[in-house]
């Protein structure tokens, strides 16, 4: 059984999804964390972190899940309520997907390194880094994120949806690695 909105709306706040991404997100990919390959699926890994609510009994599930076939890369971030009783309900959802088109270990570099610097900052630009980002860890390359709210998509009173894509380019402007990125998160949660 789903668990009703109401319950939702009693149980987790939009600030509590938030924070678990963030934390979840610099545990994993960006922090190194260990993610362990998805048997089923050739090439995919996934990481589980999670978050007992305080004075619940609910916990917040994130699973981060990626895989690569040479320079063709995607993965997909889920944060889920789970409670007693009830089928686990997703809360977040973020898909990206896309290909590094050189073989330059700064790169991922990079994008680690812009990734951190949003997460550990609680920045939300649809999940992924700032807008543009440099590092003297990384001279040559350039890191953006064009986030776009593209008709049809934006902001109800129950859902927010996000889309845009991110790259990495070097000084003469040619892309050396991109993410098409899409996600929406249950934005019909009560602040604290």
């Amino acid at each position: 059984m789903q668990i009703p909105i109401d319950v939702i709306q009693r149980t987790v706040t939009y600030q509590d999804v938030l924070d678990c991404f963030y934390l979840g997100s610099l545990d994993a990919y960006v922090g190194g964390g260990e993610y362990e390959d998805v048997s089923d699926i050739l090439g995919m890994k996934q990481y589980i972190y999670s978050v007992q609510l305080p004075e619940t009994n609910a916990t917040l599930w994130f699973s981060d899940a990626y895989g690569s076939t040479g320079p063709e890369s995607g993965g997909q971030t889920i944060i889920s309520l789970l409670m007693p009783d009830f089928d686990p309900t997703w809360l977040f959802l973020m898909q990206y997907e896309g290909r590094e088109l050189v073989g330059d270990k700064a790169i991922i570099g990079l994008l680690k390194e812009a990734l951190r610097a949003n997460y550990s900052q609680k920045i939300f630009r649809g999940g992924r880094g700032p807008e543009e980002y440099t590092s003297p860890n990384f001279p040559g390359l350039i890191y953006s994120n064009k986030l776009e709210i593209p008709e049809g998509f934006g902001w109800s009173s129950v859902t927010q949806w996000f889309k845009g894509f991110e790259l990495i380019r070097n000084l003469s402007g040619e892309t050396q690695f991109y993410h098409n990125i899409t996600g929406k998160m249950l934005v019909g949660l009560p602040s604290r």
